[in-house]
């Protein structure tokens, strides 16, 4: 007699009790070999979703060596977890549909934890439907405080290039502005706060160009200071 055909149907309610069996163990003191169980069982699951869909696969989202992230790296850390995984996304071709089922498997530890308390809270499909910029900001509130939101909005709106490292203003304004959305968004608030940080003969010449995005006005930027240089 052959084996039933297991149906979509049969993975969901699997992960549905997997889900519910690990925030048990969690709620009693984390259980990692429970915990990399379901994790596997996540990974399984998306890899059979994908396999009659076009589009990345979650073996090439894989391949580009997305990094982990469990929840003790702090603001910056949060930060470089982004901006990594956005890259991978780039470089994989991965569908905005995909895009919070397949972070969500690069999540361990305290991290993981959270992740499946709020999955069992919405419902799995829910859950996997959530966007990634919704899924970047729910992690952006559970992981940065609010001391330490305001301390970052508040470096944001009065940082300043010193002398000519613009690498080291460029790299802490996008730090910044990803942590502090609210902050540079639309582009042109973006653009504004971008440009008023320059020194004031860099910062003319960058206004007078009028860039649309923030990126044109980075590029002025470099180009001016290696004049200057």
């Amino acid at each position: 007699m052959s084996p039933k055909p297991v149906t979509q149907a049969d993975v969901r309610r699997w992960i549905t009790e997997g889900i519910t069996e690990v925030v048990a163990e969690l709620c009693n003191g984390t259980n990692i070999n429970t915990v990399n169980t379901a994790n596997q069982w996540n990974h399984d699951t998306i890899n059979a979703q994908n396999n009659n869909q076009v589009g990345c696969m979650y073996k090439t989202f894989l391949s580009c060596e997305p990094h982990l992230f469990n929840g003790t790296e702090g603001p910056v850390g949060l930060t470089h977890w982004f901006e990594q995984l956005e890259s991978v996304f780039r470089i994989s071709d991965c569908r905005d549909a995909d895009r919070t089922k397949f972070a969500s498997c690069k999540l361990s530890y305290g991290a993981l934890t959270w992740c499946y308390t709020y999955a069992n809270s919405v419902g799995i499909d829910q859950a996997f439907e959530t966007s990634w910029e919704d899924l970047k900001q729910r992690m952006i509130e559970e992981y940065c405080p609010y001391n330490e939101t305001v301390k970052m909005e508040r470096e944001c709106q009065n940082l300043n290039l010193v002398g000519t490292d613009l690498a080291k203003y460029n790299k802490r304004f996008c730090e910044l502005a990803l942590m502090c959305p609210s902050m540079v968004t639309p582009e042109r608030r973006k653009i504004t706060l971008y440009v008023k940080g320059l020194t004031e003969n860099i910062q003319s010449a960058v206004t007078t160009s009028k860039p649309r995005t923030v990126q044109e006005a980075v590029v002025m930027a470099r180009e001016l200071m290696d004049q200057v240089k």
